[in-house]
């Protein structure tokens, strides 16, 4: 089956995804070490810092993970030689980049929810070891669930070319003559409308609290004017998370999209179809690959590039909205230039 790949459109989303992790790994990593080293003041504002920092370690992770992505990306066909030297290395990147993005929601769940319920209760002081056990906790139940998974053999692993990544794989319990797992389509089809949920659970929820946030805030501002009061730094921190939330519901939407037009479609193909899945290789995952140019590109772009442009902005609105963070690093930037500059002269 020949497959509709650009070479010169693979390139560009290659560089796109390049350069988009290599300011994600240097802004986290300086993210990381600006929230781990500026003091806070008050519970609640450790409790917000932690968070940014788990945030902070998770984005590190996933733009650390899109390494092999970016092999396949340049690399003809797609077929990558870090995906496609090893079954157990897909088989592991699978389950660790799908924790990843997992807690990754998580946590923008969490700080959006916190800062609502601020919003409903200011007076609430948050367990500041919340801010890491919930996530901790999470990673470990999310764990679990995909190691079961693995072990009643419900899917499987494979490498898909039109995703330029590992993905799972739905089985439906059977073997083919060869020997090699099948695939049914109702449950590649349940397997879409699982992803389905777990995407409209993360982004239709967070974009609610976003809403109810910004209506709350508008109140908050009317009545502190008629209490001639000043929650300036409260209402700073609630707008930070907002643009914070809204960034992640942006670079969202598009996969919520793209899996129920996929689900869609998935309804309307010939459900009599088998396909085979090879736990190293699936060339002809849905005939929807090869003959659809433009899902071929859709389904990177929703699924790869957007949640790395995400992890790549995240420390530009830290510096942008945070003023302890901001002027940290540029004390610290004056201060390293300052010494090169004294260390020069010397010499």
């Amino acid at each position: 089956m020949q497959l509709e790949f650009s070479s010169t459109s693979d390139y560009l989303i290659g560089t796109v995804l390049t350069v988009c992790c290599v300011i994600g790994i240097l802004g986290n990593i300086v993210s990381l070490y600006t929230f781990y080293k500026t003091k806070s003041k008050g519970n609640n504002s450790t409790y917000f810092k932690h968070v940014y920092l788990v945030i902070s370690l998770v984005n590190l992770l996933l733009c650390a993970a899109m390494f092999p992505v970016i092999d396949s990306a340049f690399s003809f066909g797609r077929m990558g030689k870090i995906f496609t030297s090893s079954s157990l290395f897909c088989d592991i990147w699978t389950v660790i980049y799908g924790i990843i993005l997992e807690i990754s929601v998580f946590v923008v769940a969490q700080i959006s929810v916190s800062r609502l319920f601020l919003l409903i209760k200011p007076n609430t002081n948050f367990y500041i070891n919340c801010s890491w056990i919930a996530p901790l906790f999470y990673f470990f139940l999310t764990l679990t669930m995909k190691i079961v998974n693995s072990a009643l053999k419900v899917n499987t692993f494979a490498f898909v070319p039109p995703l330029m990544a590992c993905v799972y794989i739905a089985l439906d319990g059977t073997v083919s003559e060869q020997g090699e797992p099948m695939l049914h389509l109702p449950n590649e089809l349940l397997l879409a409308v699982i992803e389905t949920i777990q995407t409209g659970f993360t982004v239709l929820p967070i974009s609610l609290c976003s809403v109810l946030c910004l209506c709350l805030l508008q109140r908050s501002k009317q009545r502190t004017r008629q209490l001639g009061g000043s929650r300036k730094k409260q209402d700073k921190a609630t707008i930070t998370v907002l643009i914070f939330t809204t960034l992640y519901v942006i670079c969202s939407v598009p996969i919520f999209v793209y899996n129920i037009f996929f689900w869609i479609w998935n309804l309307s193909v010939d459900r009599s179809e088998v396909y085979m899945a090879n736990s190293k290789f699936l060339m002809s995952y849905l005939e929807v690959y090869s003959t659809n140019f433009l899902v071929n590109y859709s389904s990177v772009m929703v699924t790869r590039v957007f949640p790395v442009i995400n992890c790549a902005l995240n420390p530009c609105i830290y510096f942008w909205r945070m003023k302890s963070f901001k002027n940290f690093i540029v004390s610290n930037v004056v201060r390293i230039t300052t010494a090169m500059s004294s260390s020069l002269f010397e010499h």
